[in-house]
């Protein structure tokens, strides 16, 4: 395959981007159901952002359509409404992706990544040669033109394909919305991946025996493409004693850091589903808990710009843990976040993200949900969390501050005693905060939301019983709340007909 496309080179500073050239990269994920294709965009989201990147996802168009115009009518397979329909779709998407690259425009000093989830050529998946010619004709486009759209093409394989195992599908799984067979998996994933191939820069991603190293691959081509080093790798976390840190805003600091706001919902007991809002501080403040007076203006004004939403899943597939991630819109998470009022687990965590050295850093620290420090018996208490490429030197304005560092410190249970470890889709040190929380809510603190167990409020904390087992709305999935799309299903069908575009 050929290399990745080049762009300007990012230099130093505070957010490692060049103000100047302000580049624009196009990067499309395609691949067969259950490749990971959600877990690599807000991955892929997560870390670039910070890196001084707008990110915008271009979300696929299709499901959407369908399911606020009456779904797929089967009578419609093999005939011109078929056609017509792939036609609408190809228009839309054409249109919604030259919109969200005019946001450029709207912000010329910041240079933009936008990641699109499927493409403009997936519509042929679902037409036969002639119908898609017609499609084509009818749209006054070429294959050629559309492929020219994207800047890099990174095709996620199936785990269908050699890791059947893994692969979950239809009502009990992990992913209810996912109707194809493995079979039909296999198959949507070679029509994908041949539609994309005549791209100029395409990447295979395959599967990993760690879904991990699979996400590190993902950002490893994308990081190629926009020139940021230090996104992919292994990385390395220790303790650092609090006073260790010199404060903010100081001479101490050379370089300008961003600092983060991260707020974890853990949805579930086990401490397995987490809903994560991250704010760069210093937008607007408002956040969004902010309620609207004056229509919709103030809705748009409420929330800051530098908000992104999360949900991460921790689930077991025949004997692995697998973490996933999915963007989610401010809605889906507002009522995620509303339904699992009294019953979930928050902390705070400040992230303070620095380049140094061409190297790329964090420095963590965790409180409870009203920003109180941890309890003295959390083994995080008075600590914070450095994150470091491995093997990159520690910054001497920290090493030389305060206490020694701790460099031998253990961080509580036995998922976080392993040092130097690789980072991963889910942070232990969060799950560590929390469980220390979770074991100081003998009573909730005082607030207006219900009871954490209203028939056992007065139980003491080794018999109060845990119910965060449902973090939705009696009669609503959790996956469709979080996908923000399902494939539509057609009334009196279990699953859409194979012609239908999803």
């Amino acid at each position: 395959m050929s290399a990745a496309p080049q762009m300007p080179m990012m230099q130093d500073g505070p957010q490692g981007a060049s103000q100047s050239s302000a580049p624009l990269v196009r990067v499309l994920l395609t691949g067969g159901p259950g490749a990971g294709k959600s877990s690599a965009l807000a991955t892929l989201r997560d870390r670039i952002s910070k890196r001084g990147f707008q990110v915008i996802v271009v979300p696929e168009n299709a499901t959407a359509l369908l399911d606020n115009s009456g779904g797929y009518d089967p009578s419609w397979h093999g005939s011109q409404m078929h056609v017509r329909l792939q036609q609408m779709f190809l228009k839309f998407q054409i249109e919604q992706e030259d919109t969200y690259g005019g946001f450029r425009e709207l912000r010329p000093g910041k240079p933009h990544l936008l990641l699109h989830d499927r493409g403009c050529l997936d519509g042929r998946l679902f037409c036969t040669d002639q119908q898609w010619k017609q499609v084509l004709d009818g749209v006054g486009r070429s294959e050629d033109e559309l492929l020219k759209r994207y800047d890099l093409i990174i095709h996620m394989t199936t785990v269908a394909a050699d890791m059947e195992e893994m692969y979950d599908y239809g009502p009990g799984s992990t992913n209810p919305s996912r109707y194809h067979t493995p079979e039909q998996a296999r198959h949507a994933d070679v029509l994908a991946q041949e539609i994309y191939a005549r791209h100029p820069h395409v990447r295979v991603i395959p599967n990993f025996p760690d879904f991990n190293q699979k996400m590190e691959a993902v950002v490893r081509c994308v990081t190629e493409a926009v020139q940021v080093d230090g996104l992919a790798g292994d990385r390395e976390r220790q303790l650092l004693p609090a006073d260790s840190v010199p404060p903010l805003g100081t001479k101490a600091w050379p370089v300008e850091p961003e600092i983060y706001d991260i707020q974890v919902t853990f949805l579930d007991a086990e401490l397995t589903e987490s809903l994560r809002r991250r704010q760069l501080r210093g937008g607007n403040s408002a956040g969004s808990d902010c309620e609207s007076t004056v229509g919709e203006l103030a809705t748009f004004a409420a929330e800051a710009p530098q908000v992104l939403y999360e949900f991460r899943h921790e689930v077991l597939l025949d004997g692995k843990k697998v973490n996933t991630r999915r963007v989610l819109t401010a809605d889906a998470y507002k009522l995620l976040k509303t339904s699992s009022a009294g019953t979930s687990v928050v902390v705070c965590k400040q992230a303070v993200c620095f380049i140094w050295q061409g190297h790329y850093y964090e420095i963590c620290s965790y409180t409870d949900a009203h920003g109180s420090a941890l309890p003295d018996s959390c083994t995080l208490s008075g600590y914070q969390v450095l994150d470091r490429p491995l093997g990159a030197p520690i910054p001497p304005w920290i090493e030389c501050c305060g206490s020694k560092v701790a460099q031998e410190a253990v961080i509580g249970s036995d998922d976080l005693a392993r040092a130097p470890v690789t980072r991963q889709l889910s942070r232990n040190a969060t799950v560590e905060a929390a469980s220390s929380v979770e074991k100081t809510l003998t009573t909730p603190p005082p607030s207006s939301k219900r009871p954490r167990d209203e028939s056992a409020a007065g139980c003491s904390t080794s018999e109060r019983p845990l119910k965060r087992q449902s973090s939705v709305p009696e009669g609503s999935s959790l996956s469709k709340v979080v996908a923000g799309s399902l494939s539509p299903v057609v009334a009196g069908h279990e699953r859409q007909p194979e012609s239908c575009p999803q």
